[in-house]
């Protein structure tokens, strides 16, 4: 599955298997759950990407999985 509920019980946010893998390291991508970010959950990543808030957490995901 692609959601789940939100430990707020009042919203469902991606899960991690739905977010795409660090486009620098192959990291993976991890869900903040207080502010709606995404970023590389590796911390060794030389770069350490994070996305910015988004306020949804279904945006924050579509953001993240983006590539230029």
């Amino acid at each position: 599955p692609e959601l789940r509920l939100c430990p707020c019980g009042r919203s469902y946010m991606p899960t991690p298997a739905s977010l795409k893998p660090c486009p620098f390291c192959g990291g993976e991508g991890t869900m903040g759950e207080a502010a709606w970010t995404v970023s590389c959950g590796n911390k060794r990543c030389p770069v350490s990407p994070r996305g910015g808030f988004v306020g949804d957490p279904m945006r924050a995901r579509k953001e993240w999985n983006r590539r230029a």
